[in-house]
């Protein structure tokens, strides 16, 4: 299921409602991707900062591969 992204007018970051399932303008994002696109220069952005957490969140769910 995909989510909806807004734009936010005044910092150029798009508003993410699910992190963990990301859209931009009908196109599917990866969390890196759109940490790297929208929040270089957006440290203290409220939704970089939720996908940051997210996307932690998800890679610690994956575990660590046994051999």
């Amino acid at each position: 299921m995909g989510i909806v992204c807004l734009s936010a007018c005044n910092q150029g970051v798009p508003i993410v409602s699910d992190p963990h399932n990301i859209t931009v303008n009908g196109e599917k994002m990866t969390q890196w991707a759109f940490l790297d696109k929208y929040c270089v220069e957006q440290v203290a952005d409220p939704t970089c900062a939720k996908v940051k957490h997210a996307m932690h969140k998800d890679d610690t769910r994956r575990g660590v591969p046994r051999f």
